[in-house]
């Protein structure tokens, strides 16, 4: 046997490897439809067939063919398991186990006090803590063996110790909350830190079901908050957006609050309480982290937005902060161009420049920067940064949705691209003096337009019960 045959036939041996760990990839992937798989191993083995029949014969024109498939079908079978190998990955670590959450805590003191780490702090004192801030007990664990002392009442606290060296423990949230209705406030944050939580994942697989899609602003309220009813059945997709200050009731308290100062109660509450508005059941969560959407759009070269007006942010393009003193506002143009991640926030955080309809046109635009980014990464011209753009994503989102309802939902969508779109909203009549959260803080608030609360929740349940 001479040396061709032999380079030939090991070539064929190892496409064949490299073929078989790619169909286990696939189906362990378990998102493409049979009818895609199917096409796909039927080419590849009318290849293999090929250059196998080509490789016996005594013709050295077919013996080279031969071997050029091979070399061919080698390179295709091995960018084909590692890029079904990294989304394997990528969905391995976003839709199964357990979620870890974090929560951010901060110990406070006043500006006058000289101390300015927690490293310098000589405790001749008790820590007071905010005994509303959810999960208070694991930040008291975490911080130290400290004497502490409970805080009932949040604003009295700090109107009366503006001026002392007191410390007080208390959750992110809570602290910018104040910091918002106080923008004058003489605090500082001597030391912070977080508090990881587990929640188990709801394995629960179903034809019809809601999606809670919640944008995390920087300090973790809710920012965006949108209802996705997907019915697998009759391909239908609705999207029940809200305004971020919807005042409606908080489950488990005797008050009404707006759906991003909830987030301060908990994001059960938050969840209890929109399935109790809008009744229905919220089913599966998505969270997206706000900081990692500038990487994310970054990373796939930039996004698309169009805008049907001019208008000039009231934001500036700034990360991590609410203070737009520490950077430049943008103007964007009517039309569609491509921005990068930090205009990208700045566009999605923007609402006052669309008064009277602000949060509503946010709304809009969070929804066509979404749709774009999905857009943009499905896209081919990203298979070169492909594994860069799944870390992006991995940073990007936490749910609680199993592994089987997304990988339906994609063959569905895969099947069947045509998936019928369809849109409500709630708003409402605006208002800046609704008392918020436990400390019952005067604030911005949308008492909503109950007519629109009604056609919201019937299509909901129209779109859940629709066979």
């Amino acid at each position: 046997m001479n040396i061709k045959k032999i380079i030939n036939y090991v070539l064929i041996l190892i496409f064949l490897i490299l073929f078989i760990v790619l169909q286990y990839f696939i189906i362990k992937l378990d998102v493409l439809p049979q009818k895609y798989y199917l096409l796909l191993t039927i080419i590849e083995a009318l290849l293999a067939i090929i250059t196998i029949l080509f490789s016996f014969l005594k013709n050295k024109i077919f013996n080279i063919i031969s071997i050029i498939l091979s070399i061919l079908l080698i390179i295709i079978n091995s960018f084909g398991i590692y890029y079904v190998k990294h989304l394997d990955k990528f969905i391995e670590k976003g839709f199964t186990g357990d979620i870890v959450n974090l929560s951010t805590f901060y110990l406070i003191s006043s500006k006058d006090n000289q101390v300015n780490s927690i490293d310098d702090i000589t405790l001749d004192k008790p820590v007071n803590y905010y005994v509303n801030s959810v999960n208070n007990d694991k930040a008291r664990e975490k911080l130290g063996n400290y004497i502490y002392e409970e805080v009932n009442n949040l604003s009295s606290y700090l109107e009366n110790n503006k001026n002392t060296n007191n410390y007080l423990l208390l959750d992110k949230i809570n602290y910018s909350l104040y910091s918002e209705l106080n923008p004058n406030n003489n605090y500082k944050v001597i030391y912070e830190f977080d508090i990881k939580t587990v929640e188990k994942r709801n394995f629960e697989v179903k034809d019809t079901y809601n999606v809670l899609i919640i944008g995390k602003d920087f300090v973790g309220r809710d920012d965006l908050n949108i209802i996705v009813t997907i019915n697998n059945k009759t391909h239908q997709v609705l999207l029940t957006g809200m305004t971020r200050d919807l005042y409606i009731d908080a489950v488990g308290y005797n008050f009404k609050d707006t759906v991003s100062s909830m987030h301060a109660l908990g994001e059960d509450v938050v969840v209890k309480s929109l399935e109790n508005y809008f009744d229905t059941t919220i089913d599966f969560k998505v969270s997206i982290y706000t900081n990692n959407l500038v990487k994310l759009v970054d990373t796939i070269g930039g996004v698309e937005f169009c805008s049907t007006v001019n208008f000039r942010t009231t934001h500036a393009k700034v990360l991590g902060t609410y203070d737009d003193s520490k950077g430049e506002k943008m103007y964007v143009k009517k039309g569609c161009r491509e921005y990068s991640g930090i205009e990208i926030l700045t566009i999605a955080r923007e609402r006052i420049a669309f008064n009277p309809k602000g949060d509503h046109q946010r709304q809009e635009n969070c929804r066509q920067i979404l749709t774009n980014i999905v857009k943009k990464v499905a896209s081919i011209s990203t298979l070169s940064n492909y594994s860069e753009i799944l870390d992006s994503l991995s940073g990007l989102f936490t749910t609680n949705m199993n592994r089987n309802t997304m990988a339906i939902l994609v063959r569905n969508a895969l099947n069947n691209p045509n998936y019928e779109i369809i849109e409500s909203y709630v708003g409402g009549e605006q208002t800046y003096n609704a008392p918020l959260g436990i400390e019952r803080w005067k604030g911005s608030a949308i008492y909503p337009n109950e007519k629109e609360a009604i056609n919201a929740r019937a299509k909901i349940k129209e779109i859940l019960n629709n066979y």
